[in-house]
């Protein structure tokens, strides 16, 4: 039953199944919903309970570098479900802990670390080795979970807060952040192995199955992989602007003197953007070279920064929010893509987690940086204009990526004319 072929769609909605229930649903969307409570027990200010969600995102780049590594070396489906075990049990022991800090913020980390398999980069290893042609899509399909997951997993939060109080809140999390991807690993999930052969292959779509052998050593990618350093600068700058604006955007539009109720709509349409580019961008980036997709999905970003710069009415902010919006739902698939295009599939874990390293660690770094520009000059303005250089930056580094290690089929733009793969420079 656990072994058995299944369908490739399946792992597409695996993935999407556990973006819904993943850690950064978890914690942009969930855990403020208990934060309140939390304080007002403890006695503790909203900006040393935010300190747990600090350490939950850079414990999240650490684990998001283990969890590549490990799925390279033992494998996709047990190695993720060890992480999710962990992770859920992180979360139910939160309510266990006495009224210390120091413990809240120790066991945050700890769920950040294992919470990295609770992210879309496990089940995108499957995909990628399945899909070709229809790859962005597919990934496409997968984060556009993260978006469903945003919008209902907040209404199940409030509803356990309200019947069993904060700490029953965090053991109902707990076992649906178990459960779900548990299930979806056992039934679903699987790598297209030889015992995957009778599985009929889609016409004009052609199965990759990877070679044995190790991986190609992460060190070796790192120090000599152009591709590499491009691509990790490039979602760096993107983490670092989007996470920065939308974590205070609420309080540039009060400000600005809009309500708190307008405001939280302009934070809305944030996730609107959102859902949008998790839809389209895998679907371009499928026929359309994909570092051009992503120089212009930066670009977007540029301009919605410098709207929010000068804008103070509802329409003008509202723009500015879906445009970010977009960057920041893009940044998923753009990353699991072009690292399925320029480095080989066995080596696909650990150069995501690698990657992965710099969005989860320039999240923290952006939003910290745009209330420093606040304290330090009362405006959001200072960070704002740096946060478009360096998107500026990032939109280079895409430009000047390169051709495709392992192409597309010959009609995708922007691919080579063959569908073999290519050698890598780190061969």
């Amino acid at each position: 039953m656990f072994t058995q072929p299944v369908n490739r769609w399946w792992n597409v909605v695996a993935g999407a199944l556990c973006a819904a229930v993943g850690a950064g649903v978890v914690g942009v969307y969930m855990f403020g919903v208990f934060a309140k409570s939390i304080g007002a027990e403890f006695g503790w200010s909203r900006v040393s309970v935010s300190l747990g969600l600090t350490a939950f995102a850079l414990a999240s780049g650490v684990g998001s570098l283990t969890l590549g590594l490990a799925i390279d070396r033992f494998g996709l489906r047990k190695v993720t479900a060890i992480y999710v075990l962990l992770f859920g049990g992180a979360i139910a022991l939160v309510p266990l802990l006495p009224a210390r800090l120091d413990y809240f913020i120790m066991a945050f980390a700890v769920m950040g670390f294992f919470g990295s398999a609770a992210t879309v980069m496990p089940y995108a290893t499957a995909i990628c080795s399945w899909f070709d042609r229809k790859r962005g899509l597919a990934l496409g399909l997968v984060n556009a979970g993260t978006g469903i997951g945003a919008a209902l997993m907040p209404l199940y939060a409030n509803f356990l807060l309200s019947r069993f109080g904060w700490r029953g809140g965090y053991w109902g999390v707990a076992v649906v952040v178990t459960l779900i991807p548990l299930v979806a690993l056992a039934l679903w999930v699987r790598l297209p192995t030889a015992r995957n052969e009778g599985v009929p292959e889609p016409a004009g779509e052609r199965i990759r199955i990877e070679p044995s052998g190790d991986p190609v050593p992460l060190s070796r990618i790192v120090r000599s992989s152009k591709p590499f350093w491009l691509i990790a600068i490039a979602i760096f700058t993107v983490s670092v602007a989007t996470f920065g604006i939308i974590s205070q955007l609420v309080p540039i539009a009060t400000d600005r003197g809009h309500s708190p109720m307008v405001a939280a709509g302009i934070l809305s349409t944030v996730g609107i953007g959102s859902l949008i580019a998790r839809l389209a961008a895998g679907y371009v980036m499928d026929r359309i070279f994909a570092p051009y997709v992503a120089a212009g999905v930066f670009v977007l970003a540029m301009i919605g920064m410098g709207l929010l710069i000068g804008a103070n009415s509802v329409p003008g902010m509202t723009i500015a929010a879906v445009l970010v919006g977009i960057a920041a739902g893009a940044e998923g698939d753009i990353l699991t893509f072009l690292v399925s295009r320029y480095f080989p599939m066995r080596s696909f874990g650990s150069v995501t987690g690698a990657i992965w390293v710099t969005w989860a660690w320039g999240g923290a770094l952006g939003t910290y940086l745009l209330g420093l520009s606040y304290d330090a000059a009362h405006s959001y303005g200072v960070a704002i204009v740096g946060f478009i250089a360096a998107l500026a930056v990032g939109t280079l580094a895409m430009l000047k990526v390169g051709p495709y290690s392992f192409a597309l089929p010959a009609h995708a733009t922007g691919a080579a004319p063959s569908d073999t793969e290519e050698a890598v420079p780190f061969h």
